[in-house]
């Protein structure tokens, strides 16, 4: 795992953390709560598993992902916060989900990172929008 600062004047520096129980029970937590809280829970395993290959940051991150969310709409729902509206939302936008994760699967090893450059500034756009929309 790398940390650095983006301080002028103070240059970057490494360094590497284990993965281990402990890291891992550390960088769940914080993407858990991050997750909850901000809907952006998985930078910190991400952070953590920097040094690996793609496919097993993939795996971990999805099974995070997976488990983190039956876990939020569990806690939501033992607290009465879960709309039947908000639930009946995200059951008719799965299918696109599953078509976009099929044609991920076919076409992303293909790719350059020339190519995934204007996939990246679209959702960057997309979020700068969304947080202006907000603010606003």
């Amino acid at each position: 795992m790398a940390f650095g600062g983006a301080c002028p004047g103070i240059p970057w520096r490494r360094r590497a953390l284990p993965v281990n129980r402990d890291t891992l029970l550390v960088g769940a937590g914080v993407g858990g709560v991050g997750g909850t809280t901000a809907g952006i829970g998985g930078p910190p395993l991400a952070m953590l598993h920097s040094g690996a290959s793609g496919p097993p940051i993939r795996a971990t991150l999805a099974a995070f992902f997976v488990i983190g969310h039956l876990v939020s709409v569990g806690a939501l729902a033992a607290a009465s916060a879960v709309d039947v509206r908000a639930l009946g939302t995200g059951a008719l936008l799965l299918p696109a989900a599953l078509v976009g994760a099929a044609i991920a699967r076919v076409y992303a090893p293909t790719w350059t990172p020339a190519e995934w450059a204007s996939p990246c500034w679209v959702a960057v756009v997309s979020a700068v929008v969304l947080l202006a929309r907000t603010v606003a």
